[in-house]
């Protein structure tokens, strides 16, 4: 019997559950752990479920960023968020960490169905929610307003699945973020044709994606430009890991960068005119850590597009807390490298 992985109809119950300070592990932690929902015509599958960490050292009103962070496959907002150690950065640095709820009434695997055609579709209709973008900038739209953020006061994170369907969010609502960091992640528009059929889907991970960068560069930015949204953009940074030893092949990396190269390379001026330069490597030996090398492409005297090739690392948060799955210790911390990549860009 053929299992899909698109969506799979249940109906879940939605509740707001307030903060109990302590993890799911007994652990306290320091700031406020808390969840709510939106309602959508899409509740019914449990979309619009979400999780809220706000720091102990910021007072609520004293919040100016939020960074959103999608989890990957087999994942959930708090496993997420404690391994990378997000928590620990928001203690230190003050911003609000926001984690959408990919429900299994969606997902079976928690996965986001990036590769939908209907999630990476802009929603022209402002009366009913479409698809799975559209429920996370509603819960954007909703913690901004709570907090008092700005809305481009906000930042995004994600890994595989979850990286995904942030590209997609970047790509179609550049203006709703300062900065994106994926983490081994595919590129955007990357099953445009083969995401009908799961055995296409399956061997994605090696042969990379349906189209070029520079066709999906362009269509991202179409997608920017198109409907009430459209307008003026502003170019979006972004940072970029991916390892030598996962079972997606590091082209997507690759990919995925030229993708974003092309991308603001038009947002810039209108122009395909390489406005933005070259990118520029450097290889970095750590003791302490896999060997890894840097791209970047430095705009306004800013890197601006910047990619890790680490070796050695799989499928997997590069430093992260390995008592979670997904994680590997041994890479450099990518959590570092993104806050400061963030910081740079103004959180």
């Amino acid at each position: 019997m053929k299992i899909s992985l698109y969506i799979v109809f249940f109906s879940l119950f939605m509740t707001s559950l307030m903060a109990s300070g302590k993890w799911s592990d007994g652990k306290p932690y320091a700031g406020e752990w808390s969840r709510g929902y939106v309602l959508s015509n899409l509740s019914i599958i449990g979309l619009g479920q979400y999780q809220l960490y706000t720091p102990s050292s910021f007072h609520r009103q004293r919040i100016k960023k939020i960074v959103v962070m999608l989890h990957g496959c087999i994942s959930n907002p708090e496993e997420f968020l404690r391994s990378s150690r997000f928590d620990q950065k928001s203690e230190r640095e003050g911003f609000a960490v926001l984690l959408p709820i990919q429900p299994k009434g969606s997902n079976l695997v928690n996965c986001w169905n990036w590769y939908a055609p209907l999630n990476f579709l802009k929603n022209l209709n402002p009366l009913f929610d479409l698809n799975e973008m559209d429920i996370v900038l509603k819960i954007m739209d909703q913690v901004q307003e709570e907090l008092g953020v700005e809305e481009r006061d906000t930042y995004g994170v994600g890994i595989s699945a979850g990286g995904a369907m942030l590209s997609n969010l970047a790509n179609c609502y550049p203006n709703r973020f300062s900065g994106v960091a994926l983490h081994h992640t595919p590129m955007f528009l990357s099953t445009i044709y083969s995401w009908h059929s799961m055995y296409q889907l399956l061997l994605l991970a090696e042969r990379g994606a349906d189209i070029s960068p520079e066709q999906a560069g362009r269509l991202g930015y179409g997608c920017a430009l198109s409907g009430s949204a459209g307008g003026i953009q502003t170019p979006v940074p972004a940072i970029i890991f991916h390892g030598t030893k996962g079972q997606m092949n590091e082209k997507h990396a690759e990919e995925v960068a030229q993708e974003y190269y092309v991308f603001n390379d038009l947002l810039d001026n209108g122009v395909r005119d390489n406005s933005l330069g070259e990118f520029v490597s450097e290889f970095t030996t750590v003791q302490e850590t896999y060997d890894y090398e840097v791209y970047t492409v430095t705009y306004n005297d800013r890197p601006f597009i910047v990619r890790y090739r680490i070796h050695e690392l799989g499928h997997a948060w590069s430093g992260g807390d390995n008592n979670w799955n997904f994680n590997d210790p041994a890479g450099p911390s990518s959590t570092d490298a993104i806050v400061e990549f963030f910081m740079r860009h103004g959180l």
